[in-house]
């Protein structure tokens, strides 16, 4: 519960697929531009209503797939109309915010809205740290975006470029792993023993191999501990 007395909502945290979903944006300023860059990525349909659209929003756009801007004062009744799956009410104008987050959930649409807190949303999105397939999640519930943002920056210190290639290592080794080992045990200790070898994120975390050549060392690496791990252990 909120200091004012507000019971706030508890937000089950969930990756979404929105690959062909119809995302709609209403507003193309700073905010909303944050929302584009992630959605970007997401092979989603995206229309932006928006009486104006700032540069930094224009610039997201090139060599992207395209995305319908419709420039007009967005009308709550047009939401009906519009077929979309979700909706980011990221408007300067709060009361305006309000009222499409309140018609988008009477009509059954997952909304997030820009102001009000997390009371106007159905869903809300979380801080994020991002290293290609490795994504940390950070939520308050509304509370502190200030925190978010520093637990951000603490957590991210602590990573860097490497993790890219550590990640793509780990995905190789976890497919030669099943491939090769023949029990689940096994493959469970194997797998373990890769994440716990120091000389392994060592070699990553030092770049001084181009990247044919790291992924090669780390290879052997991986199939020194499948072989090490394909033989059950003797009781």
């Amino acid at each position: 519960m909120s200091a004012s007395g507000t019971i706030n909502p508890y937000f089950y945290p969930v990756g979404l697929n929105l690959c062909g979903k119809h995302i709609l944006i209403i507003g193309a300023g700073k905010v909303a531009t944050r929302k584009l860059e992630r959605l970007l990525k997401t092979g989603c349909r995206i229309t932006c209503i928006s009486t104006s659209v700032s540069p930094e929003f224009m610039a997201l756009l090139a060599n992207q797939p395209p995305v319908t801007i419709e420039k007009h004062a967005f009308d709550v009744s047009e939401l009906a109309s519009l077929n979309a799956d979700y909706v980011f009410a990221c408007t300067n104008d709060a009361q305006l915010n309000r009222h499409i987050a309140d018609e988008a959930q009477r009509l059954g649409i997952d909304v997030n809205s820009a102001t009000h807190g997390v009371q106007d949303s159905s869903f809300i999105v979380p801080g994020l740290i991002e290293y290609d397939d490795l994504k940390i999640a950070l939520f308050t519930g509304g509370a502190s975006p200030m925190f978010i943002r520093h637990l951000r920056e603490s957590i991210a210190s602590l990573l860097g470029p490497w993790v890219s290639p550590y990640m793509e290592i780990l995905r190789t080794a976890r497919r030669q792993i099943q491939a090769e080992i023949g029990t689940e045990d096994n493959r469970k200790r194997c797998y373990q023993a890769v994440l716990n070898d120091e000389t392994l994120i060592q070699l990553v975390q030092s770049q001084g191999l181009a990247h044919s050549a790291l992924l090669e060392q780390a290879h052997q690496m991986v199939q020194n501990h499948i072989r090490n791990h394909s033989v059950e252990p003797q009781s």
